[in-house]
């Protein structure tokens, strides 16, 4: 955990990267494992910069780095040139190199009386990452997924699958193809992306509150800049509502040719390093639609809330703070707070729109003295009506997935994680979730559901984990070992626990086994 670096907006700029790495290496080496060093050591050797990957000496003054690729076998492999990449070609003018992607996993899930369910997901496609000139870098990762066993899948096109986007179900299986591809501009002054990507904001480790990165990427600009300690972020988005809206039709040839709404999303984030104790953050986002870019969110420095208003207070804004505090060397405190919507007069109180969500943390590494690892805890508190709208366009969604949380609305839980290594090319993580969860009742809209907004008809009082109530206990094990550079198998055990209204429960435990190159899930 390194000093003074505004690190809690991702996804960072392999400079940045490389940058955090070498001052964890520099400041921190005397605290780390051995290890902790070899690993930090293949992370600076994977994220270097691409010339310097691909050049013919690329360990040259780096001796720890040498000793370590003398010591480990799979740096030498043949497959890989350079130890790094599939292909590359390089002059002094460009560089671009290439990988392979491949996952496939296999596991198996004992549903208490109704037996055994197996499945299978298997991903394919490739990664391209290139320089031109000195300042503009490029990056394509490309990937076909399908799955397959026992369980059921939807048939037919045009579906979408949960943190995939569009997806074909046959039954017995589900397609799906994803992709991020961009170009990267270094302007000196601040950096320029365009493409299609993801954005997480935020300190938690189970997920920022006011943007995630569970959902599929979208097409983007966005655009960064650092000064002294401050550093401030901004992009335009294009997303995909679903189901679709369609805003006109006509037939052609026996084929209905349909024209769907268009929905786009905004958000902009001011950093700084207020002490070289505190980070402070601020936060805001916009989803709008069913009309043509509006010309106040496309700058940068706007107060959206403001624009909202002077659009007709007709869009979905969200506002965010979150902070991190570093009380000793071993011990962080985090926190998060989201305002969907709220009035001064009305907080505290039980009405609807107080639509807040607030996450408090803590990471420590207080125990790493006995294992290797960083602990992390957590609680997340999510009021009713969260992410939800009045107007389907302006849901806080990404196809069928949310842009923040990955819990409902009207939800709580406590969640931990350990995760370490045992040796460099062994890493492992322990992880449990308690969610509880106040869902609809057939009767009553209760804020439950972020597909289901507040109606006129509804109650205006929406107490906190009204409605249905579930209990979901979760705990995770997961071991993961490093064949040669980016491959690499694991083995996962899961076991969960449903409890419902009905003084039901249900549990199931899950094994799975996989092996991965150059796959990042």
């Amino acid at each position: 955990m390194t000093k003074e670096c505004i690190s809690e907006t991702k996804p960072f700029f392999r400079h940045e990267i490389y940058h955090i790495l070498n001052s964890a290496l520099q400041h921190h080496k005397s605290k780390l494992s051995s290890s902790e060093k070899e690993r930090l050591q293949l992370y600076l050797f994977e994220f270097n910069s691409i010339k310097k990957m691909t050049n013919s000496t690329p360990y040259s003054g780096e001796p720890d780095l040498i000793s370590l690729v003398e010591r480990i076998p799979f740096l030498n492999n043949r497959l890989c040139k350079n130890n790094r990449f599939l292909f590359f070609s390089s002059d002094s003018n460009y560089t671009v190199t290439f990988n392979p992607i491949f996952a496939f996993s296999a596991g198996t899930t004992n549903l208490d009386s109704l037996g055994e369910v197996n499945e299978f997901k298997r991903t394919s496609g490739g990664q391209i990452l290139g320089l031109l000139g000195s300042r503009i870098s490029f990056f394509l990762d490309f990937r076909d997924t399908k799955e397959w066993g026992h369980s059921y899948f939807p048939n037919g096109h045009r579906l979408a699958w949960p943190g995939a986007g569009y997806a074909e179900g046959r039954g017995e299986s589900v397609f799906y193809d994803e992709a991020i591809a961009f170009i990267n501009v270094d302007m000196r002054h601040f950096q320029l992306q365009f493409g299609k990507n993801q954005n997480r904001w935020g300190p938690a480790n189970s997920g920022g509150l006011i943007l995630n990165n569970t959902a599929t990427s979208y097409d983007q600009i966005r655009v960064n800049t650092s000064i002294g300690k401050l550093r401030f972020t901004f992009f335009h988005a294009e997303l995909q509502p679903f189901p679709r809206i369609t805003q006109h039709m006509y037939r052609s040839n026996g084929v209905d040719r349909e024209f769907y709404a268009n929905k786009y999303f905004v958000g902009h984030r001011f950093e700084i390093q207020a002490h070289s104790r505190l980070q402070l953050a601020l936060s805001e986002t916009v989803v709008y639609g069913e009309r043509g870019v509006q010309f106040g969110y496309l700058n940068p420095l706007m107060f959206f809330r403001s624009a909202e208003h002077y659009y007709g207070d007709r869009d979905n804004v969200a506002l965010g703070f979150d902070l991190k505090y570093r009380a000793t060397r071993d011990f962080v405190f985090y926190s998060e707070l989201l305002l969907d919507d709220f009035s001064f007069s009305m907080l505290g109180s039980d009405w609807y729109g107080n639509k807040q969500a607030w996450t408090f943390g803590i990471r420590t590494t207080a125990f790493a003295k006995y294992v290797s690892g960083l602990l992390c805890m957590e609680y997340i508190h999510i009021r009713p009506y969260v992410y939800s709208h009045t107007f389907p366009i302006n849901r806080y969604t990404h196809y069928n997935t949310n842009l923040g949380s990955m819990l409902q609305p009207n939800s709580e839980a406590f969640y931990v994680r350990y995760s370490g290594f045992i040796r460099w090319n062994w890493q492992f993580y322990l992880e449990g979730w308690r969610i509880t969860h106040g869902s609809n009742l057939a009767e009553k809209n209760v804020g439950g559901d972020i597909d289901r907004a507040f109606d006129t008809h509804d109650s205006q009082t929406a107490p906190f984990l009204d409605g249905k109530l579930t209990v979901q206990t979760r705990l995770k094990a997961s071991l993961n070992y490093t064949l040669f550079m980016n491959c690499t198998v694991h083995a996962n055990a899961a076991w969960q626990l449903d409890n419902s209204p009905e003084n039901r429960t249900a549990s199931h435990i899950t094994f799975q086994f996989g092996l991965s190159w150059n796959y990042n899930d």
